[in-house]
């Protein structure tokens, strides 16, 4: 969406260059008989525009403006994008002639999260949903105790994972689950 943006502010910008620039032409050559000469022009902007002060202030304190709004939109995008993919959309679980029923993938990994940190063991659950629709996977973050054996563990994860695909409607997630151990500097991957 960006790109197309930027594509049409362009040519807009382009187009408006280019007419000030025919029109330019044009009056140099002295085809356009019913405007004034271009001398007599620049005379009445440089005395009309250039000598009010006051207009100068408006016009660079409203370009300074722009240019801050176009900077911390810009610095927001810069600290807030994630790796991957840039938006996962919404699933529309069931649909009618009344409603429609959809699943928002925040709301899916906090109910994910949720279900996981009472599994045995847990201390804390993080999931991060990569991917939506026929095929979903996640990435969960487990900060256990630091006994708990991880095959276990993740034979206890299954119930909880299996519900999440029944929610989806499919028959299986893709899981990538990192598991952090309290009191130890690494994690086990599996």
């Amino acid at each position: 969406m960006i790109d197309g943006t930027n594509r049409v502010l362009l040519l807009l910008f382009g187009l408006v260059l280019a007419a000030a620039g025919g029109l330019g032409l044009a009056l140099n050559q002295g085809l356009l008989d019913d405007v004034d000469q271009p001398r007599s022009i620049y005379a009445d902007v440089r005395d009309e525009l250039v000598a009010d002060p006051d207009l100068w202030f408006a016009v660079i304190l409203g370009a300074s403006v722009v240019v801050m709004v176009l900077a911390l939109v810009w610095a927001s995008r810069q600290f807030t994008s994630r790796p991957g993919p840039p938006h996962l959309s919404t699933v529309v679980l069931h649909a009618d002639r009344r409603g429609r029923t959809t699943l928002e993938p925040a709301g899916l990994a906090q109910a994910i999260a949720g279900d996981i940190g009472t599994v045995d063991g847990v201390r804390k659950a993080r999931v991060r949903i990569v991917a939506m629709g026929r095929e979903p996977s996640m990435h969960v973050r487990l900060d256990v105790h630091r006994a708990v054996d991880p095959d276990a563990l993740l034979r206890r994860l299954e119930p909880a994972l299996d519900r999440a695909a029944e929610s989806l409607g499919v028959d299986a997630v893709e899981a990538r689950v990192r598991i952090d151990f309290a009191g130890r500097d690494t994690a086990r991957v599996v």
